[in-house]
């Protein structure tokens, strides 16, 4: 059950993503994202839930394998040390307590929307239909920056599996990875899909306030 996680994932999560060359988990194992009736599995601690607002940082990027493994939204990201070229992004996203058993979960669909339209500059996502397990679904706008018209482009992202620690009120440290397929479809029916694992590690601060490292 991955709500069950031991201290012993927060550790591993926790020193891979202080890793300088951190590998990708293959596999879903026992973590699967549908793993609990149908429902999205992946549980938050108490101290979360409400409403954040995100100061975010960008401070470097790096592609070891060459930018031909880019996902195609990212293939002109600088790469390097970006802490004096990237201004921070400002966004909402809340974390919110389900109806059907009290979880702490993430507002998948209102927290997409609001980090990709941060990090594209304007209001890139028309839509975003998330079906409660393993699938997101985004509509993008067929007009960018200036009201440019772009053509219409979707996207699909599967959530293969998940590895967390518990979501525990007593701790104050809290971590957890997804490893995703996207599969991207854009203008003159071009498709690209990309493979990536996220790892996230959540910090309660004095203050109420809280960190967060990707």
């Amino acid at each position: 059950d991955p709500a069950g996680a031991s201290d012993g994932r927060l550790a591993d999560l926790t020193a891979r993503l202080a890793s300088d060359s951190p590998r990708q988990r293959v596999g879903g194992g026992p973590f699967t994202a549908s793993g609990l009736r149908g429902e999205d599995s992946l549980r938050f601690p108490p101290w979360l839930e409400g409403e954040w607002r995100v100061e975010s940082n960008i401070v470097a990027a790096a592609a070891p394998l060459g930018r031909k493994y880019l996902p195609t939204d990212l293939a002109r990201l600088p790469l390097g040390d970006l802490r004096s070229r990237s201004p921070p992004l400002s966004y909402v996203v809340r974390f919110v307590r389900r109806d059907s058993d009290g979880s702490i979960v993430s507002d998948r669909e209102g927290n997409l929307r609001a980090s990709q339209n941060a990090a594209a500059g304007f209001s890139r996502v028309d839509d975003v239909i998330y079906d409660g397990s393993a699938c997101i679904k985004v509509r993008y706008s067929e007009y960018g920056r200036n009201n440019t018209y772009i053509g219409p482009s979707r996207a699909e992202v599967y959530i293969n599996s998940r590895l967390q620690s518990a979501p525990d009120a007593a701790s104050d440290t809290f971590a957890f990875s997804e490893t995703t397929r996207t599969v991207l479809l854009g203008a003159s029916r071009s498709v690209s899909v990309s493979d990536a694992e996220t790892l996230n590690l959540f910090t309660r601060a004095a203050g109420g306030d809280g960190l967060a490292r990707q």
